[in-house]
């Protein structure tokens, strides 16, 4: 069976709640103070199922203009609109403010019901009947069909529920990005099964026992039982008023707001990339960075908008704008919002998320303006390509550009395959697909060539540096996956080797001048007739008046060829000379088994002054263990 939505809209006691009840047998009004006031304050809920397999769900929202946030959050998720006017009143303020409400939702679909036509005579009633025609044709509900009613004596009902039977098989499904998201509208306890939440399914399914977060609050949970129309399923889908039993979660925890999805599937954020436009009833103006109430889906937040381009605009015009929320926002592109002023509460205007994620840019930038209409209105291969772009090194997923595109993940990961066959982006990851843009990849790798470059120039003596320093030298914020793929690509072009750990551009080669040459010739004599009892490195520095800095470096760099051992800060070795010693040690410990400080005392003739480091150094070069006091070989004799 498909479901559908369709939302009530209309001035206070125009006759909603009343001919809910009389299409549905449902009273919606469930609240002490609503039947005691005799007006809705709370959203109501019904159902009414169609010949054609079609169940409607149906949403009746408050008309009092104190209730608007109310009626905002009840439109949200709605696929046609029952537009309710009295007769004996026609078109008031509240039903204006609803149009233009389910306007800025994308409520294009709709019927207007003609109610309380028992009150008035027939001249009266096609008065108003032109009336309400002449004001629709100005509205996304042009053309809609006008049906007389009476809840009280029943005229019209069935005509009236013909009509909603006929629009309600015109509705086309309008495609989402397959995230299962259900904004919350209503949140209560049941003895003995705990939390439920209810709202429309706007896109996406889910089942019972799936794992679940609440947003933005992010509360991990699981669907013990789900509910649609009263009826327990396995399942829930896009377009279903469903009913969420959650567990591990309080009641006290949610609100009307919060969102129900997917786990590990959305990004809140507090920056939003909009498309703007004023409402065409609006009698004054909207100025850059007025603090406004934004509503989207169930939630209203409080946000300041920026508009790019505009220090103000005014009744109907348009521009592209990013809010800065006050509280964080799981949005995906594509989502509507309507946004009112923070005082008094009207509706001011409304538009299209055009990025959830959006970050902060300069509202006078031409770059920022074009980014936005790219976003708005380029192809989906457009708009993936310049989402790529705009993450940088960083890279991006195909779960956040389903986010940031409002596509479902197998359009994205086909845009992506032709984006990367067509040689504008490179794919990182063939599992998760994370992919940067090609142009990116090559500013780094000019980026790696020249950091190498400089390093060079300033480290003459070095064969290269150490791959994760490179990296933190071109941009710690560079993520190794990317450096690694853009250092493959140069080696791949000979610009560049890796020797070791050690990283180098091709063309580079030590070539020491003739000064540190005899320099280096020099050190390495003193620590080769030293042998196994060199002096320290401050006696030996001190052998080379004013020369300690080029002393350093050529010390570095007959570490690096190993030409010399490093035993501590200040005792050094030639290599061969340890070497030599490990064998013979080896030898020892082969034949004893083990060896006491004192052994290797006797099997080098060394003080303890050496003993102690050696033995240590031999522990760190994995040829021994140290067992109590003594050393036996790591390595397991044959």
């Amino acid at each position: 069976m498909e479901h559908l939505v369709m939302g009530t809209a209309g001035h206070v006691d125009h006759g909603k709640t009343s001919l809910i009840k009389a299409l549905t047998g449902i009273d919606t009004d469930r609240l002490k103070e609503e039947k005691e006031r005799g007006i809705t304050i709370e959203l109501g809920f019904a159902f009414l199922d169609c010949p054609d397999e079609k169940r409607l769900g149906i949403i009746d929202v408050p008309g009092h203009e104190k209730f608007v946030r109310n009626m905002v959050a009840g439109a949200s998720g709605i696929d046609f609109v029952l537009l309710v006017i009295a007769a004996d009143e026609g078109v008031m303020p509240q039903s204006r403010e609803h149009i233009s409400i389910c306007s800025f939702l994308g409520i294009t679909k709709g019927i207007v019901a003609l109610t309380k036509i028992d009150m008035v005579g027939e001249d009266w009633l096609e008065m108003v009947k032109e009336d309400v025609q002449q004001y629709i044709a100005s509205t996304p509900l042009v053309g809609a069909p006008i049906v007389p009613v009476s809840a009280q004596t029943g005229v019209g009902l069935t005509a009236l529920k013909e009509t909603i039977q006929k629009i309600a098989s015109q509705i086309e499904r309008r495609e989402d990005a397959g995230v299962f998201r259900l904004p919350i509208d209503r949140v209560f306890t049941i003895k003995g099964f705990g939390t439920v939440v209810t709202g429309t399914i706007i896109s996406g399914g889910v089942s019972v026992a799936d794992e679940v977060v609440i947003l933005p609050q992010k509360i991990n949970s699981r669907v013990r039982m789900l509910q649609v129309h009263g009826n327990s399923v396995q399942e829930a889908r896009h377009g279903q008023r469903t009913a969420v039993n959650l567990l591990n979660v309080e009641k006290t925890q949610i609100t009307r707001g919060s969102l129900v999805t997917a786990a590990n599937a959305l990004y809140p954020s507090l920056r939003l990339d909009v498309s703007f436009t004023s409402d065409a009833n609006f009698s004054g103006k909207i100025k850059n960075k007025d603090i406004v109430r934004f509503h989207s889906a169930t939630s209203e937040i409080t946000a300041r908008i920026t508009l790019l381009g505009a220090n103000e605009i005014h009744a109907g015009e348009s521009c592209f704008a990013q809010l800065y929320l006050q509280e964080k926002f799981a949005a995906i592109a594509g989502d509507r919002f309507v946004i009112r002023s923070f005082s008094p509460a009207v509706t001011i205007g409304g538009g299209v998320i055009i990025d959830p994620l959006a970050r902060k840019c300069k509202r006078n930038c031409a770059d920022a303006w074009e980014g936005m209409r790219h976003l708005a209105q380029g192809s989906l291969k457009e708009r993936c390509a310049l989402l790529v772009r705009r993450a940088g090194v960083v890279g991006i997923k195909p779960q956040e550009l389903v986010v940031r595109l409002g596509s479902k993940s197998a359009t994205v990961v086909q845009a992506l395959r032709e984006l990367t066959q067509a040689g504008e982006l490179v794919l990182l990851d063939a599992e998760s697909l994370e992919c940067v843009a090609t142009e990116t990849l090559q500013r780094l790798q000019e980026t790696i060539v020249a950091r190498l470059a400089t390093y060079h120039r300033q480290n003459p003596l070095t064969k290269g540096v150490n791959k994760e320093e490179l990296r933190m030298l071109t941009g710690a914020y560079i993520p190794s996956r990317v450096f690694g793929e853009a250092w493959k690509r140069l080696e791949g072009m000979g610009k560049v080797k890796m020797e070791g750990n050690e990283m180098r551009l091709s063309s580079h080669a030590v070539d020491l001048p003739d000064e540190l040459g005899m320099l280096k010739a020099s050190i390495i004599e003193i620590y080769q007739k030293a042998l196994l009892t060199p002096p320290n490195l401050k006696e030996v520095i001190s052998s080379f008046p004013k020369k300690e800095k080029e002393f350093k470096a050529v010390l570095l760099l007959l570490l690096k060829e190993g030409v010399l051992v490093k035993i501590d800060e200040e005792m050094f070795f030639a290599a061969a000379a340890i070497a030599e010693l490990r064998e013979k040690y080896r030898n020892f410990l082969l034949a004893k088994g083990k060896a006491t400080p004192a052994d290797f005392r006797e099997l080098t003739g060394l003080s303890r002054k050496y003993t102690i480091p050696l033995m240590e150094y031999f522990d760190i070069d994995k040829l021994t263990i140290r067992v109590g006091d003594a050393r036996v070989l790591r390595e397991k004799p044959a």
